[in-house]
Parts: structure tokens; C-alpha cells; sequence
């Protein structure tokens, strides 16, 4: 009884060889693309949209920015209601002192400070705001973001040079 044997080298082989080349190829197309990055506009070619709006305002995150951890009374009709609240802010456009500032009241070490001249009255108008907000307002979603909101626009008629971008409620707890 004889037994017949295929030869090593079949047609399925020589596909798997061309196949495996074709992805090499093209994996090492992908490596010079990323390599490379995208073709830019030659002298004569009008740049694209996006490339001009780029060069004209380079897009910098926001700095956030500590304002303080604070204990307000929040309105109620017959209780007594506290908040205590650690709010920080994400402004472009703002120098702060280069000492860091900062009294030490905010658990969050990392986040530099305002200037001392602008946290003070930061502080007052954030305080102004959230004991004129009700309990059950801040209880919900949107009541907080509507506080949030006001105090944008307070840092922001405040900080005139700078644009804030966003306030922040680090920590939020009610009793």
C-alpha cells in the first residue's frame, strides 16, 4: 500500500506568502503616514479651512483654577440648611501671582490660585450667590448648574481680561 503525499510547497502556501506581504505592505504604509502626517498646502494651493482657523487661534485648554472650599446657608422656608461646596474655575486668558497664593484652605494643593486682590472678591460674589440659592433648588441637577452658570458670569464681568470657561464644584455636600 502505497501513500501519496502532498509536496511542501502547494498553491495554499504561495497565498499565504503573498497575503502575509500584502499586510506587511500595507502595515508599513500606515507607519509612514502616521510618520509623515498629512500632506501640507504647497506654496501655490489655497490652505484649508481648518488650517487657517488653526494658525489664527491656537487652541489652549483652559487653566483650572482653586477659588476656595466654602460653608454657606442655603435658604429654606423653616430650616436651618448649610452648603459646603470647594468650587474651582477654568479660565484662559488669566495671569495668576507665581507664588501660588492661596491661604490653605483648599484640599486640592495642585490647582494654583487667583491673585489675592481678585479670590477676595471671587470669594464674596461666590458666597452672594450660593446663600441666595434655595435648598431645594440646589438639590437638583439643574438648580446646580443654574448656580454654576451665575457664577461664570460674575468671574467673568469680575475678570475682565480673561474669559472663563467653566465652573467646577470640586466637592458639594448639603445637610
Amino acid at each position: 500500500m502505497s501513500v501519496l503525499r502532498r509536496p511542501l510547497h502547494s498553491g495554499s502556501s504561495k497565498l499565504k506568502l503573498i497575503v502575509i506581504i500584502g499586510i506587511i505592505a500595507l502595515l508599513g504604509a500606515g507607519v509612514v503616514y502616521v510618520l509623515y502626517g498629512q500632506p501640507t498646502p504647497e506654496d501655490g494651493e489655497e490652505p484649508t479651512a481648518d488650517s487657517a482657523d488653526a494658525s489664527e487661534h491656537p487652541a489652549s485648554p483652559p487653566v483650572v483654577y482653586a477659588i476656595g472650599n466654602f460653608l454657606v446657608n442655603v435658604r429654606t422656608n423653616d430650616e436651618l440648611r448649610y452648603l459646603r461646596v470647594e468650587v474651582a474655575a477654568g479660565i484662559r486668558d488669566y495671569e495668576a501671582e507665581e507664588s501660588g497664593g492661596g491661604h490653605g484652605d483648599s484640599s486640592n494643593e495642585e490647582l494654583p490660585s487667583l491673585r489675592s486682590e481678585d479670590e477676595a472678591v471671587a470669594r464674596d460674589l461666590i458666597v452672594k450667590i450660593l446663600s441666595d440659592s434655595s435648598f431645594a433648588s440646589l438639590r437638583t441637577a439643574t438648580g446646580r448648574e443654574q448656580a454654576k452658570e451665575r457664577i461664570k458670569q460674575g468671574l467673568g464681568e469680575m475678570l475682565e481680561d480673561a474669559q472663563v470657561e467653566n465652573v467646577l464644584f470640586l466637592s458639594f455636600v448639603m445637610q
